[in-house]
């Protein structure tokens, strides 16, 4: 054998009922990522919620315009809506803030469940570490994912480059289907010597395979970052099972789908992991063992 051979680095499968209901929920409502997943989380842990009732419960408004500006390749609009949805007096003020998507999860959850704000800066080692953790400590929590898609690559590359980027190979990244603020969640991640491939969990079967794609690691954080936007981050819900934490959150509304910040910008990536005593924990460093050892203890 040549070389070590490539390693998973693991899957997050959230609760039974989540990825069979996923399957059946997509595509979203227009302009309502954010509270796709809301619902999809509170539903699949038997708090039933419709896209409409977190989108309310989460200030969510809506833009006017043509359904081709927030929608990938390939997705019809969906306006389908059980309640009306205030729409923004301007563009600039439209969407859904990932402080709001929070917020109405932990609502309409009664309490059960703990959203917490995980934020960068983020860079590779980051994102895996992030993902490492959690399939680790915490299997049944979802990692939502606010981010830039402009900065991913195309949702359905050839085979073959995917297989020479975890090869180490020179690549050439392919162009992204589209460019707005989006909410997704993480479900695996995979990798090799050559680099670590992200397994993302979108809300249009037209992108990637059925919804799935796969994104180098770098280019995840590059979206996260944002580059020449602002920061974003992650949310990770939890069943609450102690005290409830009181992490600092912020939020902003932007354009359109163009959704703001879990968290404000901190030294370290945050996520709570010990959910019998629900506490901050600090993850960092660029040896992920040496981070996990460091880094895991509560305070």
């Amino acid at each position: 054998m040549i070389g070590p051979p490539a390693r998973t680095l693991g899957i997050i499968p959230g609760s039974p009922d989540f990825a069979p209901l996923y399957e059946r929920t997509i595509p979203q409502k227009d302009q309502l990522c954010g509270a796709f997943w809301g619902s999809l989380i509170l539903s699949a842990t038997g708090h039933a919620a419709s896209q409409e009732e977190v989108a309310l419960r989460a200030g969510s408004t809506l833009a006017e315009g043509d359904p081709v500006d927030w929608l990938p390749p390939g997705a019809s609009p969906r306006v389908d809506y059980e309640a009306t949805i205030p729409v923004a007096p301007d563009g600039s003020s439209a969407g859904t803030s990932a402080k709001g998507v929070a917020q109405s999860i932990e609502e309409l959850s009664g309490g059960a469940w703990t959203v917490v704000p995980v934020a960068g800066p983020w860079n590779a080692e980051a994102v895996v570490t992030l993902v490492e953790v959690a399939c680790a400590q915490a299997p049944e929590c979802a990692l939502i994912a606010n981010l830039r898609t402009g900065h991913l690559w195309g949702s359905r590359p050839p085979a073959r480059l995917l297989l020479d980027y975890l090869l180490g190979r020179p690549v050439e990244a392919p162009p992204p289907d589209w460019d707005c603020g989006h909410f997704l969640t993480i479900a695996a991640c995979v990798g090799s010597p050559g680099g670590a491939l992200v397994i993302l969990r979108d809300t249009y079967p037209q992108l990637g395979w059925d919804g799935y794609h796969l994104q180098p690691s770098a280019a995840v954080a590059r979206a996260l970052e944002r580059a020449t936007d602002t920061r974003a981050g992650c949310s990770a819900p939890y069943r609450h099972l102690g005290p409830r934490p009181s992490p600092d959150g912020s939020g902003r509304r932007v354009s359109g789908c163009d959704t703001g910040t879990t968290a404000p910008p901190t030294e370290e990536v945050r996520i709570v992991l010990d959910l019998g005593r629900i506490g901050f924990f600090l993850l960092g460093g660029a040896n992920q063992q040496g981070a996990r050892e460091r880094y895991l203890r509560g305070y």
